[in-house]
């Protein structure tokens, strides 16, 4: 009896340390809470009906593994998403988000129709479709427009001269006139203006004599001819180029050298001092010119310019209220003399520099021989 006494208070006293070892239920909200867990710390888990322990890598694993199909997720937090209902998204959906400028690839979906770019790099290939707006007060542009899309395929499309027309100027500031005389190269022309009927006079020797004619395209000449109706066997005459200033003659451009007055009846001409250039943008002088004469013979009788009926002169040169007209010609010429010409000389062989602020003589008579120059080049 007393052994049994003894087996039962042993029992008895196992059971109580037992609950004292072990501690009393505890709810979990009663717990302490636990710092940032990390992943091989231990939480209890039931597999298979068990209770078992589990580290939250585990958990964290099993969690991810459950993400599929549109979406991949790795246990260091990391999703990854491809797709949209299983379909792949396209190329520019699967570009990374990063700061204007570091985009990698060259190419845009074509379904990317628009957007709010409010500026572009320089364009330098591809095409444009239908095309789009530029404003043109607001933009720079540059390059060449070829010839199939309507421009002329040069930085410098000057300009060039057509049948009746003559271009002036430098490109872009060109100017188109109409030319009524269509030259040649190795052809004599009268200058227009400047017109004759035949007669023959004398222009007097040491006498300055001037016309005006326009040359109407720009054109390089040489040589100056004229008639010769009665000869002087020991006489000579030459020719000589002025600008126009305030419609009279002004700088001297280029002069003749002397030229024979024999034979009669004969066409003869001189060579200038060199090529010149004339006529609209010449670089030696411009369209309206003052052809002038002088010789050293009193008897040589030439070809003269015309006035009056079928004359054109008076169009060209202009004349004081007075000298408009006779009853059957018109101005025909200027002329000075000695004192009355720029630098106090008209001397044979001695043009002055400069005829402006010249006195002149508006000639009724026609005494003005008339005057021929060849075109050597075009322009």
């Amino acid at each position: 009896m007393r052994l049994s006494w003894l087996i039962g208070a042993a029992i008895f006293l196992f059971l109580v340390l037992m609950a004292i070892a072990y501690g009393a239920e505890v709810p979990i909200s009663s717990l302490p809470a636990a710092t940032t867990p990390t992943g091989a710390e231990l939480t209890a888990c039931v597999q298979g009906g068990t209770t078992k322990k589990c580290t939250i890598d585990q958990t964290d694993t099993y969690t991810f593994s459950r993400i599929s199909q549109d979406c991949t997720a790795t246990s260091t937090g990391v999703a990854t998403c491809l797709k949209t209902n299983n379909v792949a998204f396209g190329t520019l959906a699967t570009l990374s988000a990063a700061p204007a400028g570091t985009l990698t690839g060259t190419t845009l979906a074509s379904n990317v129709v628009t957007s709010s770019l409010t500026s572009l790099g320089t364009l330098t290939g591809g095409a444009t479709g239908a095309g789009f707006t530029l404003a043109l007060s607001t933009s720079t542009l540059t390059g060449i427009l070829p010839v199939a899309n309507g421009g002329n395929g040069t930085a410098t499309p000057a300009l060039t001269d057509g049948v009746g027309t003559n271009v002036v100027g430098t490109w872009p500031a060109q100017s188109v006139n109409a030319a009524s005389t269509n030259y040649g190269t190795s052809l004599y022309y009268a200058p227009v203006g400047i017109t004759t009927n035949g007669a023959a006079a004398t222009p007097g020797a040491n006498i300055i004599q001037c016309t005006k004619g326009v040359v109407e395209r720009k054109l390089t000449i040489t040589n100056i001819g004229y008639r010769v109706q009665s000869a002087d066997a020991t006489g000579s005459a030459q020719f000589a180029i002025y600008d126009n200033s305030s419609g009279r003659p002004g700088n001297l451009i280029r002069a003749t050298g002397s030229i024979a007055t024999t034979p009669a009846t004969t066409n003869l001409s001189g060579a200038l001092s060199a090529t010149t250039q004339v006529g609209p943008g010449g670089s030696d002088a411009g369209s309206a010119l003052w052809w002038c004469f002088n010789t050293n013979s009193a008897t040589l009788g030439t070809l003269v310019v015309r006035g009056g009926s079928g004359g054109m002169s008076a169009s060209y040169i202009g004349s004081t209220l007075v000298n408009i007209s006779t009853s059957s010609t018109s101005i025909t010429s200027v002329s000075c003399a000695g004192a009355n010409c720029n630098g106090g000389s008209s001397t044979f062989n001695t043009w002055p520099s400069s005829l402006a602020g010249s006195t002149w003589t508006e000639q009724i008579t026609p005494l003005m021989p008339m005057v021929f120059f060849d075109v050597t080049s075009i322009p």
